[in-house]
């Protein structure tokens, strides 16, 4: 304890404000006082802290502090936008438990131009449905599938784009005559709560504008419903396509599911390469 109080000869500590209830937030002295630095540390506005990386670090390392800038929504903005907070958050043992359990917090996370220091893609560059690890998994397969016509489930997940002449590498369906919901999934080896969902689409004379379901589920079977998107038509071959995911939970598989009958029939559907942004479970 580093403030102390001197009466009648004895040392009497000023306990340690609880970051996960103390209020007022977004106050740089309670948070400095939740990190138990602020003796060492005088700042008073987001950008002083930012400037010392020895005393934001200290902060990030320090479970309380962070229960309580998790709660200090204001700050996001700032934290999210410099490269090296956001490297100590992603190395933070306590980020998982509170600044991804805020949905404000997540978000800019996100959408932060640094969002890889904190949220890696968890889907291997895959070589085949199996290999090295996982194993993804699709309603269906287009017949012309083929060592030159790369259109199997994993090549989604392969780390390669389409040319621009058309989808030759990515996952495509088979071509019902009837409506059928078509899908793409992957497995993980270990349970992961997946945050960032990004898409890639092929552009060609029968590309539309779409609606998609993320899904999620740990036994293949009972699926959640993660988020319902609509996927415009691509201005370029391989435009991304991202989507922040309000997911609290850590599934072992993740779905793509298409749900609009105008792709789903004759013309089939698929993805050029899907990456998915999270962590494992501690």
């Amino acid at each position: 304890i580093l403030l102390k109080d001197i009466y009648g000869g004895e040392t009497v500590a000023e306990s340690v404000p609880d970051g996960a209830v103390v209020t007022p937030i977004n106050d740089i002295t309670t948070w400095l006082k939740t990190g138990e630095i602020s003796k060492q540390y005088s700042y008073t506005t987001i950008e002083q802290v930012i400037a010392d990386s020895t005393c934001t670090e200290s902060l990030m390392n320090n479970e309380n502090a962070m229960k309580y800038l998790a709660r200090s929504t204001e700050f996001a903005n700032a934290i999210c936008a410099s490269e090296t907070t956001m490297t100590y958050l992603g190395q933070s043992a306590y980020v998982d438990n509170t600044m991804l359990n805020s949905d404000i917090w997540s978000e800019k996370i996100c959408k932060s131009a640094y969002f890889e220091s904190v949220l890696c893609d968890k889907v291997p560059t895959m070589t085949s449905n199996t290999q090295p690890s996982g194993e993804v998994s699709a309603s269906s397969t287009h017949p012309e599938a083929s060592s030159s016509m790369l259109l199997y489930p994993w090549n989604s997940f392969d780390g390669l784009l389409s040319n621009t002449s058309g989808y030759n590498n990515g996952w495509h369906s088979s071509m019902p005559s009837t409506f059928e919901v078509q899908w793409l999934q992957y497995k993980f080896i270990a349970p992961i709560r997946i945050k960032k969902f990004e898409i890639y689409r092929y552009l060609d004379k029968n590309t539309v504008e779409y609606t998609a379901k993320i899904q999620a589920s740990n036994d293949g079977k009972l699926w959640d419903d993660i988020k319902t998107i609509t996927v415009p038509v691509p201005s370029v071959c391989n435009e991304k396509f991202s989507e922040y995911l309000n997911n609290d939970k850590y599934y072992l598989y993740y779905r793509y599911s298409f749900i609009t009958s105008n792709i789903a029939v004759h013309n089939g559907c698929g993805v050029t390469e899907i990456q998915l942004y999270g962590r494992m479970q501690n």
